[in-house]
């Protein structure tokens, strides 16, 4: 796998960086908007549908995440964070993902399915992990006609596989080529645009990168097809060495 020389990686970093603030502005503009509209300027009420609440909501959550994810990645960039690992039981911790995103799911009418085996623990950085199946599930729910799938396994070789698939209509092809050396940093900046799919897989492969153990590194594999023939992210961290 090549790696990106400082100077191209920190260049990145800044694209990130404006790419993210201008999502982030997106969403808290229209926040605004959407409170201004309903505004009752006679009696300074507000008065909105329970639908607009819901998309109001999830618009604050993805602008709160994205602060929370450039605040990682700014650390993890500049070598400030350490990993917290901490053993975890995988099915309690998707249960709490499908909680965090029921309401909206159910707004669009989708099913978020869920499958890991009953006492399946595994040590990992809570906080960061949670960021990326969050950013994951998100990101489906843009693009799944009717099903999200997230599911966690133990490999053979002592990693842990977490994969988040829809039956949407997949990923780019050029996305393809992530999992081919299992990175996406090689992109060049001209790449990231504003709410594009790869600064979410930048991140997860930050992410991916720091969980270590002996000599593997976590990586990160983008497809599409599978069971639900959409988009499919899996997502490599050793747990113990081989």
């Amino acid at each position: 796998m090549s790696t990106p020389d400082p100077e191209e990686k920190s260049v990145d970093f800044s694209v990130l960086l404006a790419s993210s603030i201008h999502d982030i502005k997106n969403s808290l503009g229209f926040v605004l908007s959407k409170l201004d509209q309903a505004l009752i300027e006679d009696s300074g009420r507000l008065e909105f549908s329970p639908e607009l609440a819901v998309e109001l909501n999830h618009e604050a959550k993805r602008a709160n995440k994205a602060l929370i994810q450039l605040l990682s990645l700014y650390r993890m960039e500049s070598k400030q964070y350490v990993l917290q690992r901490q053993n975890v039981d995988i099915d309690d911790f998707f249960d709490d993902c499908r909680l965090r995103h029921d309401t909206l799911l159910k707004r669009k009418e989708l099913a978020l399915e869920v499958q890991v085996a009953q006492g399946l623990f595994a040590e990992i950085d809570p906080y960061l992990v949670e960021g990326v199946l969050d950013n994951l599930v998100i990101n489906a729910m843009r693009f799944a006609q009717s099903r999200i799938r997230i599911a966690a396994r133990m490999l053979d070789s002592a990693d842990l596989e977490i994969r988040v698939e829809d039956d949407g209509p997949g990923f780019p092809e050029e996305v393809h080529t992530v999992g081919a050396d299992g990175s996406v940093s090689h992109y060049r900046p001209s790449k990231f645009a504003a709410g594009d799919t790869k600064l979410g897989l930048y991140f997860c492969e930050m992410v991916a990168h720091l969980h270590q153990h002996g000599n593997k590194t976590g990586s990160i594999c983008v497809s599409s097809g599978g069971e639900l023939g959409g988009g499919i992210v899996a997502i490599k961290l050793p747990i113990a060495a081989a």
